[in-house]
């Protein structure tokens, strides 16, 4: 699962769509670590996570971070 992950986004990285300052590989753990934990807290508590909900918050954390615009 990590060397696939990594090579679409070293992919991603050679087309200029992705910043290129990160290891393709720690994108990947860090990515699919993000994705494992929502869904380990929607099974924990479904009643208390929307997971489309954070699905959508999650993919604007990736691509714009929490910095402050």
């Amino acid at each position: 699962l990590f060397d696939e992950t990594s090579q679409i986004l070293q992919d991603l990285q050679n087309k200029g769509w992705i910043t290129s300052t990160i290891h393709p590989r720690d994108l990947a753990i860090a990515l699919l670590s993000l994705v494992n934990g929502a869904v380990l807290m929607w099974f924990i508590a479904p009643s208390h996570v929307s997971l489309p909900s954070l699905a959508d918050s999650m993919a604007q954390i990736v691509m714009n971070g929490i910095r402050s615009t």
